[in-house]
């Protein structure tokens, strides 16, 4: 939101309770919300981003229902689309996939079936930045780790069988690129007539994240945690990296944060709020 008002670009929040789905409650809330605006973007950034969520009509109401309702209400009121998706949809080396990432693909399927719509597909690698507390188990690994090496002074790291303790690696990207690249997507009303991947292009092992972190407090210790018991390892992702052939055709979207520059600030602003 900063990002836009900096940008003098007005936004319209639609961000309905996520705990029980009724396809007709969203509709009629999401026509409430924009009843008396004039839109002239839409960018859909509402998912249950958890791939540990077990209540399927909940996750497919919010992550496929809910984007067809969106689609809708833009071709009503012709609109261009943003529709973001997730880095989840590739899945583990042997393609599974979790729930949340089936959602999202079925999502994804359903947009590029509507020819008349103009959208845009865009999938998030793992984004990370301040003010994550309140996101429990759907906060990124970079705040996960932040926010324990603050609290209890150690980070832990699942041990995955057949894999180097801390050698499972996210591409990650801060919070503020993204909201850099949707803007400029938006703004520039851009029609890339494709899905691209949004992440650094680059891949962090979680142990390299977990020293850097570690370095930025006093005594903190990296040990190896057991996976949940009703944990799936099947979908689990070991490896991501977002593929950035596009960045020749928009540049202007394309990440520059590094995220050796930004831990220690994120760091320090989780710590003032964590430490009276």
């Amino acid at each position: 939101m900063r990002k836009c008002l900096e940008q003098g670009v007005e936004i319209v929040e639609f961000s309905p309770k996520t705990d029980v789905w009724v396809k007709s409650h969203y509709g009629s809330e999401l026509e409430f919300v924009t009843s008396n605006e004039d839109l002239g973007a839409v960018i859909h950034l509402g998912a249950l981003a958890s791939t540990r969520i077990k209540d399927k009509k909940l996750l497919y109401g919010f992550n496929h229902e809910a984007v067809i309702s969106i689609a809708n209400f833009c071709l009503e009121r012709q609109l261009p689309l943003t529709f973001i998706s997730s880095s989840a949809i590739y899945g583990n080396s042997g393609k599974n996939l979790s729930e949340y990432a089936k959602t999202k693909l079925l999502a994804e399927e359903y947009l590029r079936s509507r020819e008349d719509l103009d959208c845009n597909i865009v999938r998030l690698f793992n984004t990370f930045g301040f003010n994550e507390i309140k996101k429990e188990s759907m906060k990124s690994i970079v705040s996960d780790m932040i926010i324990s090496a603050i609290t209890t002074r150690k980070i832990e790291i699942w041990k995955i069988p057949k894999l180097g303790f801390g050698e499972q690696s996210r591409d990650l990207i801060f919070v503020e690129d993204v909201a850099n690249s949707l803007l400029n997507l938006s703004i520039k009303n851009c029609n890339l007539s494709k899905t691209i991947d949004l992440g650094s292009g680059k891949s962090t092992k979680f142990i390299d994240l977990a020293t850097l972190i570690a370095d930025q407090g006093t005594d903190v210790e990296i040990i190896p945690k057991h996976l949940p018991s009703d944990y799936n390892l099947d979908s689990y992702q070991i490896y991501t990296r977002a593929d950035t052939d596009w960045k020749e055709s928009a540049p202007e979207l394309l990440p520059d944060t590094k995220i050796s520059e930004v831990i220690p600030k994120l760091f320090t602003q989780y710590k003032n709020v964590l430490i009276p």
